[in-house]
Order: structure tokens, then C-alpha cells, then sequence
């Protein structure tokens, strides 16, 4: 039996960055003369594995591979909890594109899934976006027919990715900026009209002790309510006392 270690789990299920997610095309088209795209969410396995180097250690997970009765992949991901190897499985099938290669990592992001990493995502729907012929990131091309590529594309463009709604944000680092930390310096984005589709509300014990770090570290107290509102899930909610506490702490040691 290896040493018992503590960590949250539910970390793991919490939103990643921006920048940490990827944006694929499942749908293009034309609508007169200009092109849309239709694109979905996802995290690479770098994301994946990151996530379990810092919530649980590098040392505290692992993963392991297998072939599925139907020539997929399974992919078994354990984490050491109170010094126990706990495994969840699933699988995916071999990838168009480096069959073996895709099949290994997306074997991997469904059993993270399973531990609640990315989870959430899955409850961001697909979203439209316009296709312009200069200024955006992602470069296509769309043909009318796109089952018969022929010739010249109809359009040539660039589309720029979605933005997230409040629920699928992280909560920032405290101290981020030089000033004391407002709500723009503690949490990405404002107070949301949307509601969050997943996970649970933050619990009161959790309000109450968000309330008592943020005057602990003489954050502004005329943005502290602004801020509480938009912290939607227990899992926002987690990360902000993560990161109150740190707060806390350095200017403790300071």
C-alpha cells in the first residue's frame, strides 16, 4: 500500500482556461455569399494530463491501454486515493487521422470524463460562427458541395472561436494584478445572464467563507457582491477559496 495522500477530487472537475480550449469544425456551409462554421469544445490530452499533474501529483495517476472487442481502444485511468489505485475505464474508436495515435488520447479524455475532467463541457452546445475574409484565427474553405471538392473553394475566410459563458470559466489567481483584486482580477468574466447546466450552486458554508477571505485580504468590498454573483457552481466556489486562501497566505508571509 502506497502513502496516503489528500487531495480534492473535485478539482478536477473544474473549468479550464480559455486558452486551454480547443474549437473543432463539425459543420460548414454557405448562406449567400458569405460561409458559417458550426464548431464544438474540446480539451487535447496535454490539457488532460496537466490537470492530474496539478490537482493530484504526477505520481498519483496513471493509465493503461487496452483493445476493445470491437478493435477500439480502452483506456483505464487510476488515481491513488488514501493510498488505493482507483480505476475508470472507457474507451474510444482508432482516429482517421493517426488512427493509433487518436485513439490512445481520445481513449484517455473519455476515462479523464469519467473522473469529471472536461465534463462539463459536454453540456456546451455547438455554435455558429461567421466565416470572414480577413481578421479571424482559423483559417477554411467551403465549397458548395462539400462531397465534391473540385476547383476553387466558393469561400476562403477566417472565423474567429466562441466565447465561453460564465459557468464554463475558471476563477483567476488572486493577485494577478498590483492593485488589491476586484471581481475582474479574481474571476473571468461578469455576472452572467446564463445559467450554469451543471453542478451544484455554491453551499452557503461556502459563500460564508468566500465572504470572510475576500474582507481577510482587503479585496474592494463594494465589488465583493458582483463578484459572488458570478461564481455559479461548487466547483467555482472551491476554486475562489483555493485561491483566497493562497492570497491570504502570502500576504501573511509578506
Amino acid at each position: 500500500m502506497g502513502e496516503s495522500v489528500t487531495f480534492d477530487l473535485k478539482a478536477l472537475r473544474a473549468p479550464f482556461k480559455p486558452e486551454d480550449i480547443e474549437w473543432r469544425v463539425q459543420r460548414s456551409g454557405l448562406k449567400g455569399q458569405s460561409g458559417w462554421v458550426q464548431v464544438i469544445a474540446y480539451i487535447d490530452n496535454r490539457a488532460v494530463q496537466n490537470r492530474l499533474d496539478d490537482v493530484v501529483g504526477p505520481e498519483n495517476w496513471r493509465d493503461e491501454f487496452d483493445t476493445s472487442p470491437n478493435g477500439g481502444i480502452l483506456c483505464g485511468l487510476s488515481i491513488r486515493v488514501n493510498g488505493e489505485w482507483i480505476t475508470k475505464w472507457d474507451g474510444a474508436d482508432n482516429s482517421d487521422i493517426e488512427p493509433i495515435k487518436g485513439g490512445l488520447s481520445n481513449a484517455m479524455k473519455r476515462a479523464a470524463v469519467q473522473w469529471g475532467i472536461g465534463r462539463y463541457l459536454y453540456s456546451l452546445e455547438a455554435v455558429y460562427q461567421s466565416v470572414y475574409q480577413s481578421g479571424g484565427e482559423n483559417y477554411i474553405q467551403i465549397w458548395k458541395n462539400p462531397k465534391n471538392k473540385q476547383g476553387e473553394p466558393d469561400v476562403k475566410g477566417y472565423w474567429n472561436p466562441p466565447k465561453l459563458p460564465s459557468w464554463a470559466l475558471p476563477i483567476r489567481a488572486p493577485g494577478d494584478e498590483k492593485k488589491a483584486p476586484t471581481a475582474s482580477s479574481l474571476i473571468t468574466g461578469t455576472a452572467p445572464k446564463d445559467e450554469p447546466t451543471i453542478d451544484n450552486p455554491p453551499t452557503g458554508a461556502q459563500i460564508i467563507k468566500i465572504k470572510t477571505l475576500y474582507n481577510a485580504i482587503k479585496a474592494d468590498p463594494s465589488m465583493r457582491e458582483k463578484w459572488l454573483a458570478a461564481i455559479l457552481t461548487d466547483v467555482q466556489a472551491a476554486q475562489a477559496i483555493e485561491k483566497l486562501e493562497a492570497k491570504k497566505q502570502e500576504m501573511e508571509a509578506a
